[in-house]
């Protein structure tokens, strides 16, 4: 049960380690792996761009009904879809050879969770109360080890970001604001974890007296990272409040460019066509790289995972 509890628990401990942790080096051939999938990644993007362009192309030209200018699209698209296909199928083949060389680092890492994860479980069997903030404390780097390795490791298969919108100072006070209660947030949420692994020690060591006061100690934290979660959901929504003007700008860019696009299918302008698509692009990007901007140092899903914890 105690195992089960603690090797279920890992994807939970992952996210919430308590110190930040350094990527282990990258061998050469790793290097090199990387810089392959990355240029296969480029050859990728611009043959998946060659085929979306000579979709729109082809629907311009039958809206036109340029039978000549159709034919002449299709075999186009066929030829650019086999290219794009064979670039693909180098980008897997990149993947797999990056991941083969690295999975010495990655092996190393996970072992150290399981590791981990194994003497948590031992000291909850053994009742060792005394340990299993340390015990919780290694799990949880050791899951961080491994979660900032595979981020050096395929941090070539990251979409790009573009440049954020300035936020205001009302928009940067509210994310400090929520910024914060996240912090609490997790805080009470670790100690509830710690909470729970306590009174599951006790309960397999037949303590009643401590499983008594255990509970006591849950159900106060518990109501206490209550409050807290109220507080930074209420934090995250004046936030979006605040940035509504910001994204909504972004929104309403990304449809005018979609618009244009869409007329200039319509019309036939194939001139137009390459301009207006990379228009598309850079509004959806703009919109994803604001969003991030505003919410990505909160954090929020994080408290989400003390209700899977409970469940195990």
């Amino acid at each position: 049960m105690q195992s089960k509890f603690v090797i279920g628990a890992i994807g939970t401990f992952i996210s919430l380690a308590a110190t930040a942790q350094t990527a282990t080096p990258l061998p050469a051939n790793v290097v090199a792996d990387q810089a392959a999938l990355k240029s296969d990644i480029s050859v990728v993007q611009t043959d998946n761009s060659k085929v979306q362009l000579d979709e729109l192309q082809l629907q311009a030209d039958k809206d036109a009904k340029n039978a000549a200018a159709v034919t002449a699209d299709k075999a186009a698209l066929a030829a650019d879809k086999t290219s794009l296909s064979t670039a693909l199928s180098s980008e897997r083949n990149a993947q797999h050879q990056l991941a083969t060389d690295a999975s010495s680092i990655l092996n190393t890492d996970k072992t150290a969770v399981h590791t981990a994860a194994s003497q948590l479980a031992a000291d909850i069997k053994a009742d060792k109360t005394s340990v299993l903030a340390a015990d919780l404390t290694a799990l949880q780097n050791a899951g961080k080890q491994l979660a900032v390795d595979q981020k050096s490791i395929f941090s070539v298969t990251t979409p790009p970001s573009g440049t954020p919108t300035t936020l205001s100072a009302t928009v940067q006070a509210a994310q400090a604001a929520a910024t914060s209660d996240a912090t609490t947030a997790q805080a009470a949420q670790n100690k509830l974890e710690l909470d729970v692994l306590t009174l599951q020690a006790d309960r397999s060591a037949g303590n009643t007296t401590a499983v008594t006061a255990d509970k006591a100690a849950l159900s106060t934290d518990s109501a206490a990272f209550k409050t807290d979660v109220v507080k930074l959901h209420a934090a995250v929504s004046v936030l979006k409040t605040d940035a509504q003007p910001i994204l909504s700008a972004d929104k309403s860019a990304l449809q005018a460019a979609n618009a244009q696009l869409n007329a200039a299918v319509k019309a036939g302008n194939t001139a137009a066509l390459s301009a207006d698509r990379l228009a598309v692009i850079n509004a959806q990007l703009q919109l994803h790289t604001d969003q991030h901007a505003i919410f990505g140092p909160v954090l929020p899903g994080s408290i989400e995972s003390f209700r899977q914890l409970r469940h195990h």
